[in-house]
This record gives C-alpha cells, structure tokens and sequence, in this order.
C-alpha cells in the first residue's frame, strides 16, 4: 500500500501569455502623448503599412516601408533592462485584477491512497487493487472556479481485478481484466480487457502472439473540470491595443519581450 499527499503552493505565480499583453498596454514613459507600447507599435506599423501599398512602384519607399516595419514603436532587446520596464513587470504581475494584472494565487492538494495484492495457485493467478484520490483545488477564482475561500474538493475512486491462466505447458496464456472508476462529476465506468497470447516456441527466441480486447478510460484532468481563466483579460488588452486607430493586415506579432 502507497500513500502520499502533494501540496502546491504557488504564492508569487503568474500567467506568463496575460503578462507580455498587459506590459504592451502600459504607458510608455517615453511617449509625450501618454500611449502605450502596443498603441504606438501599431500606429507606427500601420503608417509604414500604408505607406507600402501608396508607394509600391517605387524601389525607394518599399525599401524604407519594409526597413521602417521592425523598428516601429518597439522597444529594443535592451529595453528590458531599463528601469521602466522592470517596473511595470512587477505592477502587472503582482496584480489579480482581471483586466490589469496577471497573478494567480493556487493552493491545492492532492491526497492518494494506493493498494495492489498479487494472488497465485494453481487453479489462477489473481491482481487485485484499487486506488483514491482527493483533490482540494484553490486558487482565490484565479485559476479555479473556487469561491469565497473555499477549496473545490473532488474524489476519484478506481478498482480492477486481473485473472490469468497459463496452459499448454505454458505455451498458451489467457487473461481477463477488468476496471472500475468512479468519480464525484462522472458516472462509475467499467473497463474490460482480454489477451489470449500463444508461444510456438520455448526458449529465449520464443515470441508470443496472440488478440487482444481492450477498452480504457481516463477521467478528465482537473484543469478541464474546474479550470476558470478569466477570459476578459485577453479581450480588454485585445480592445485595447486595437483602438488607437484601424490597422490593415495583416500583421505581425507586436513585441517580443525579451
């Protein structure tokens, strides 16, 4: 028998992907009309865009169009290191408020508890065993669908049993199997499994063959049941970044954060 519980506690964590959105929608200090990074990449790209298409005859200005388009309202790779820049990671992480920030707070646990017994004679060979699993998900409504403070707790069930017989002089070997799980949000399942496996041959060139019949089943993960982003995150950076003015495609990622 195995027992043993995992603790996640991830104080300081947060979402990587909302964490370069939010930092394009920060004021640039730089800026003297007060916008922000992702507002002046676009503006800039989409002035170097238009330019393009007016100016497609012409060697000169596609050359400048196309020379303009990395430059434009993007920070440089050494940006990173200013102080601007480290300062408003530290506003963006360090702030769960949907929209604004991209901290999460998970606190979770997971308790298991596992058997197995392995039963031989004569007539059969017999495994059985069986397994529990309590999940306590938290996160504040961060990450999870947890409410006021309190943990989403989730328990999984599963048991199965295995029969086998060897015959023939151990030339010929049936199995059967079967397996039950069962959970707090799904109905019990049963998985059956069946091998007939035949040896030609004896010896350590023997290679067994034989059909097998099997059906499995896996309960979904916690992310898929309790998973709960707040998807308004990504639309309020999306709307953001999208309404200093129209921009004609199609376009390139903003910045790379670096």
């Amino acid at each position: 028998m195995l027992a043993y519980q995992t603790q996640d506690f991830g104080k300081n964590s947060y979402d990587l992907p909302f964490t370069g959105s939010f930092i394009q929608t920060q004021k640039d200090p730089r800026s003297e009309a007060g916008l922000s990074y992702a507002q002046q990449y676009f503006g800039a790209y989409a002035l170097a865009y238009n330019t393009l298409l007016a100016n497609s005859g012409q060697r000169r200005q596609h050359g400048r169009g196309r020379a303009g388009r990395p430059r434009a309202g993007r920070p440089l790779p050494a940006y990173g290191r200013l102080p601007e820049f480290n300062e408003a990671r530290l506003r963006v992480v360090n702030d769960a408020t949907p929209g604004v920030g991209s901290r999460i707070n998970p606190s979770s646990l997971l308790n298991d508890v596992s058997g197995q017994y392995d039963y031989q004679s004569k007539l059969v060979n017999a495994v059985v065993g069986g397994a529990s699993r309590q999940y306590r998900l938290g996160s504040d409504g961060m990450l999870f669908s947890d409410q006021d403070g309190k943990r989403i707790i989730n328990d999984e069930f599963g048991a199965y049993l295995q029969l086998s017989k060897e015959l023939l002089q151990n030339r010929l070997k049936l199995t059967a199997a079967g397996r039950v799980d069962d959970s707090k949000n799904f109905r019990p399942v049963f998985s059956p499994s069946g091998l007939g496996c035949v040896c030609l041959r004896q010896g350590e060139d023997a290679q067994p063959c034989g059909p097998v019949i099997t059906q499995a089943y896996r309960t979904p993960t916690q992310q898929g049941q309790y998973l709960s982003l707040d998807l308004s995150r990504f639309c309020c950076w999306a709307t953001s970044a999208m309404a200093s003015r129209a921009i004609a495609p199609p376009l390139p990622a903003p910045l790379a954060l670096y």
